[in-house]
């Protein structure tokens, strides 16, 4: 009825002319957000990043058994197989505890050798690890010196067979006692007997 009221009381030119202007104002305002849209296109998501993988591919332990307090050095390589360079952070444990960190920048699609180093005092088998690859050492007890002395060194050496069994032909008033005979100490006079006889028994 409203309608009828309103379109009853408006000419029929003035009608007309108000729906093409508000025809027009609808354009004008859909070409206006149309420029607008073009001038500011919305950014598209970027396309993501490429990241760096890593992975330890061989681990080594050398030597395998030490004694307490020496070194004991861990070779590993470690290999970056994503498609971009990155940092890997290396964490060396022992026995599940950090002994040792360290930063190491790797190319995408290469590899880099780190070695570390570490001292056990207490004697057993630990196991050292970085990520998903593990070794093994040993701290051993100190062997004990071997004992050089040679047998039987504390014991006085004997004396020759010809000084044990003395003759018993005396020497002139210089003799010292029962002489070996001549045989033993070269021969000759008594007296000469006696003094071979204290040079040949040690006397």
């Amino acid at each position: 009825m409203l309608r009828n009221v309103f379109t009853s009381q408006m000419p029929k030119g003035v009608f007309i002319a108000a729906i093409l202007a508000m025809v027009l104002v609808t354009a004008s305002l859909a070409l206006v957000a149309c420029s607008a849209a073009r001038a500011n296109p919305i950014a598209a998501d970027p396309a993501p990043a490429g990241q760096a993988e890593f992975k330890v591919v061989g681990l080594g332990v050398n030597p395998s058994q030490i004694s307490p307090g020496e070194k004991v050095f861990i070779n590993a390589k470690i290999a970056n197989t994503g498609d971009v360079e990155g940092t890997y952070n290396a964490q060396l444990k022992v026995n599940g505890v950090v002994e040792a960190v360290g930063n190491i920048d790797i190319p995408a699609g290469g590899s880099r050798d780190v070695t570390f180093n570490t001292t056990e005092d207490a004697v057993q088998s630990y196991t050292v690890s970085l990520d998903q690859m593990a070794g093994q050492f040993a701290v051993i007890a100190p062997q004990a010196a071997p004992n050089t002395a040679l047998a039987g060194a504390d014991t006085p050496a004997a004396l020759p067979s010809c000084c044990q069994t003395p003759a018993t032909a005396t020497a002139g008033p210089s003799s010292v006692g029962p002489v070996a005979g001549a045989s033993c100490c070269g021969g000759g006079a008594q007296s000469t007997v006696t003094t071979q006889r204290r040079s040949c028994c040690g006397q």
